[in-house]
């Protein structure tokens, strides 16, 4: 959260960036490991929807994916590359919001060359 505020560290844990180089060809990537908020527990009114089964914290978990792809895109690690692969637990599945917010990347538009 000392990056950017919506990514609130009190409820999602820290991201942590690494970039590798494949040693015969040079070629790089940036890996993102996240473990975003869990539906377990609520977050209060207007973050909490248990009627489209995307259950708590919805959006504390969308305005983490959104800083993430946001920081991603700043390369935090330097590296000059553009390639990146984010894992762990996300606590979302395929068609929810926070996937949905990675997708559409640091631009916000689904189908863009980001």
């Amino acid at each position: 959260s000392s990056v950017d505020p919506r990514f609130d560290t009190t409820r999602n844990r820290p991201a942590l960036a690494q970039t590798f180089e494949e040693v015969e060809t040079g070629a790089r990537f940036t890996m993102a490991v996240n473990h975003l908020k869990s539906k377990g527990s609520g977050c209060g009114a207007g973050d909490d929807d248990t009627t489209n089964g995307q259950g708590n914290c919805n959006q504390t978990r969308v305005r983490a994916a959104q800083a993430l792809v946001d920081w991603l895109e700043r390369d935090p690690t330097g590296s000059g590359d553009a390639d990146y692969l984010i894992v762990g637990d996300l606590n979302s599945y395929a068609q929810e919001d926070p996937i949905d917010a990675i997708i559409a990347g640091a631009d916000d538009q689904l189908n863009t060359s980001d």
